[in-house]
């Protein structure tokens, strides 16, 4: 194997990059931040969980469910940003609670849905990887995914950020010290 940068592929620089990215996740400042957070969403005790995403972020959201169901007992579901871009339908989730996931921020649709999740009640955590996206602007709150500039076509640092966000996220909120 060629050492790091040297012949590689930008997504194999980009994987060799998550060490990094996490370490910047798990700094104190990101952590108080994703504490925060938690302190509210346990104030909350919010009737549904939601996740929203497109592509690579997409499964970030799947493993996210997966674990929220197990640790919170609580089925999750999946909101599909095409009932409100394409088909024009609001969403009843008063006292849900939404993760949308982005890696930019920018995608029509999920900003869209977004939006209209808000509109129909529920908080929208955006965990997005770009300050002052249009997702960002759309959501309750963003917790920022560290994950550094992106320039692969496959995202790698901000989906591996945003499953340990939202792992770090659900161990803050059920103050459960063995998870952290």
């Amino acid at each position: 194997m060629a050492p790091t940068g040297v012949g590689q592929t930008l997504m194999a620089r980009e994987i060799d990059e998550i060490p990094e990215a996490a370490a910047r996740l798990a700094a104190p400042e990101a952590q108080a931040h994703l504490i925060t957070e938690a302190e509210l969403l346990r104030g909350l005790d919010p009737a549904c969980l939601m996740t929203l995403a497109r592509g690579s972020s997409d499964h970030a959201a799947s493993y996210l469910a997966y674990a929220f169901e197990y640790l919170f007992g609580r089925p999750v579901a999946t909101v599909h940003p095409s009932i409100r871009s394409v088909y024009g339908r609001g969403f009843d989730v008063a006292g849900g609670v939404c993760l949308a996931i982005s890696q930019s921020g920018k995608s029509a649709d999920l900003l869209e849905t977004a939006t209209a999740l808000g509109a129909g009640g529920a908080r929208v955590l955006a965990l997005t990887n770009v300050t002052g996206s249009p997702l960002e602007a759309a959501a309750s709150v963003r917790i920022d995914t560290c994950a550094g500039p992106e320039r692969a076509v496959a995202a790698t640092k901000s989906v591996t950020n945003s499953v340990l966000a939202g792992l770090w996220l659900a161990a803050h909120w059920r103050e459960d010290a063995g998870l952290i």
